[in-house]
């Protein structure tokens, strides 16, 4: 039991890294504040994470998801 704890902990890390880089290049990207990219990403990661059969794709899909409606509110020139 020990062993299955420690291990979901190190992968609630890994996921928490993740997301952090995720984040960042999305804040260094899109120019919002990190504050908004962050609500947006925690929001969106957590919707598809209710309904996701495999997990290992959830970054990739949030972080394309969060980047379009970054782009779609972002004023244009």
């Amino acid at each position: 039991e020990r062993d299955i704890a420690m291990n979901a902990v190190g992968h609630e890390d890994r996921d928490a890294a993740r997301s952090e880089r995720a984040i960042r290049a999305l804040t260094d990207a899109s120019g919002a504040r990190p504050e908004e990219v962050r609500d947006l990403f925690t929001v969106e990661f957590s919707r598809l994470e209710r309904v996701a059969r495999i997990r290992s794709y959830l970054h990739v899909l949030a972080t394309a998801n969060v980047r379009t409606m970054l782009s779609r509110a972002a004023p244009t020139s």
